[in-house]
């Protein structure tokens, strides 16, 4: 095709590692390949997506496809985001995030660098829950932020996961496209109850 362009031939050829099953390259001679519609028939595209994404793709060592491993991303990408969502969004939480202030400015909490850390701090460090209503409705908000973003960038790579995300977050149909992926942007934010 390059020639057939009249364009120079490439000088370097970049090309990924082997997939392996057992450590034994895949092959249809050996008949150890894997069957990819049947490991998503079983653990659904998303998990497939992200683990293949996780772990394929190297250039240097050869990648070992295992039950183990799509078992172990399974339960890594129900837990990162999800857990996440419904930590945030408990009841122990939402309470004195329910007594703060009335008219909390979403868009200044967000736009202090040091309290968009802390926020993240708290959720991670300390308890929100048992916080003042202020500084829970701060973690509150910046963690849906951050989760929103992190689910608006994943809907390419795994819908199914991101978009129960983004429903129970109601972020509108027109609001998610890359576009809406910072921090700041889409109106979605001023809908979330704080």
């Amino acid at each position: 095709m390059l020639k057939a362009l009249e364009l120079p031939f490439s000088r370097t050829i970049l090309t990924h590692a082997h997939w392996t099953v057992n450590q034994r390259k895949m092959s249809k001679s050996v008949g150890n390949v894997v069957d990819p519609f049947e490991a998503m028939d079983i653990y659904g595209v998303d998990v497939v997506r992200f683990y293949l994404a996780r772990v394929g793709g190297r250039f240097r060592d050869d990648v070992d496809w295992s039950t183990e491993q799509l078992d172990k991303h399974s339960d890594e990408l129900r837990t990162l985001l999800g857990s996440l969502f419904m930590r945030i969004t408990s009841k122990a939480i939402r309470a004195p995030v329910e007594k703060a202030d009335e008219n909390l400015d979403i868009k200044a909490l967000l736009s202090d660098t040091e309290k968009a850390k802390a926020a993240n701090a708290a959720v991670n460090n300390s308890a929100p829950w048992a916080q003042d209503p202020q500084p829970a409705a701060t973690s509150y908000v910046s963690v849906l932020k951050t989760i929103r973003v992190c689910a608006l960038c994943l809907q390419p790579f795994i819908p199914e996961a991101a978009a129960p995300l983004l429903d129970a977050m109601d972020v509108p149909e027109s609001e998610r496209t890359l576009r809406y992926a910072e921090v700041k942007a889409g109106a979605g934010a001023s809908r979330w109850r704080v």
